[in-house]
């Protein structure tokens, strides 16, 4: 049998519920029913509601009372929609939550290595994850914007004479990716480079390096090509100890960090065309590496004293060289005796 919507009058309701208590039913019909009964019975009340408000005198005063009622029943429609949003409610919530935790993680991950183990760096708690063990020593790592992959010097030591070459490294495993070996643009081999970031914006390579002697000083500045390897030749680098121990750009500015043990650092600013260089700040010896977020403006501090008794993670101010620790040292049973070889600010990685 089918059932058509009527719109009763309040005589007419009087009637039918009278009828339908004489009639009775069962419990289990009346519960199964009562979901839909209420739904329906809310948006009819409000519709009796209106009708309440037509019977302008005497006894349909109260039927406008009823109508009053009739409000409620589109209460009730506001309670249907508002269990709808309740139940939309926790799915947005957790994506917007989800979002908002990406967005405030995800701007950037930091890296190091410290003997010879690459790790993550928390940079809120500076806690360690270790991604993976590589039998190199990794003399500077550099993100390459333009092919999205971690960009590795990496020195290789043998009988004959030593010389650097410049690779790529899985940042979930560590592990090296072999490339050319760093020669001048006249063919002189490239025995010895330590500082390597890329230009934003650009895509040109920028490395410290020495092309003679047996001494670890890298004493000149040149541009690379990371498919080839060849190096041209910028100009020599003044500083502490004419050394650059570490690149990195900080907006438009190349910085160069050059460490003299086991007195002090010193931050400069390079000239990219001539590798002149101005004192920005000294530090104490303990900054060791450097490395800057441009999505966050940060600028981090790799830290080692001297007798290796303090070694952590710190952000410094790229105006004064003022430091902040982030988090505690290391422990001495971490990685004992050995100091940071490199830092890399990286976009997200996302590691299976």
């Amino acid at each position: 049998m089918k059932y058509r919507a009527l719109r009763p009058t309040a005589a007419c309701v009087s009637a039918l519920c009278l009828t339908l208590i004489g009639c009775g039913g069962s419990d289990e019909s009346s519960a199964k029913k009562q979901p839909d009964s209420g739904t329906q019975s809310g948006g009819t009340s409000g519709t009796g509601g209106t009708g309440g408000a037509g019977g302008t005198g005497g006894t349909s005063g109260s039927g406008g009372t009823s109508g009053s009622g009739g409000s409620g029943g589109s209460a009730g429609a506001a309670d249907a929609a508002t269990d709808a949003e309740v139940d939309a409610g926790p799915d947005a919530g957790d994506a917007s939550a989800d979002a908002g935790t990406d967005a405030s993680t995800s701007t950037h991950d930091l890296y190091a290595l410290i003997a010879k183990a690459l790790v993550k760096i928390d940079t809120k708690t500076g806690g360690l994850t270790e991604r993976g063990l590589t039998p190199y020593t990794f003399l500077s790592l550099a993100w390459d914007e333009t092919t999205q992959v971690a960009r590795v010097i990496y020195d290789i030591d043998d009988a004959a004479s030593a010389k650097a070459k410049l690779g790529t490294v899985n940042l979930c495993t560590g592990a090296v990716t072999a490339g050319p070996e760093l020669t001048l643009s006249g063919g002189a081999k490239v025995t010895y480079a330590e500082g390597l970031v890329q230009q934003p914006g650009t895509g040109t390579f920028f490395v410290s390096y020495r092309n003679s002697g047996t001494q670890s000083l890298t004493a000149r500045l040149g541009t690379v090509v990371p498919a080839t390897g060849v190096v041209t030749p910028i100009g020599n680098i003044s500083s502490l100890q004419n050394d650059g121990d570490m690149l990195t750009f900080v907006g438009s500015s190349l910085y160069l960090l050059d460490v003299l043990l086991p007195t002090k650092s010193a931050v400069y600013s390079t000239n990219l065309a001539t590798a002149q260089t101005s004192l920005l700040f000294e530090v104490g010896p303990e900054v060791v590496r450097i490395a800057y977020a441009a999505s966050d403006s940060r600028l981090y501090a790799a830290l080692g004293s001297p007798d290796l008794s303090i070694r952590g993670i710190a952000e410094m101010n790229p105006t004064t060289g003022a430091m902040t620790n982030i988090g505690s040292p290391l422990k001495s049973t971490d990685y004992p005796g050995t100091r940071w070889q490199s830092l890399l600010v990286t976009p997200p990685i996302s590691c299976p």
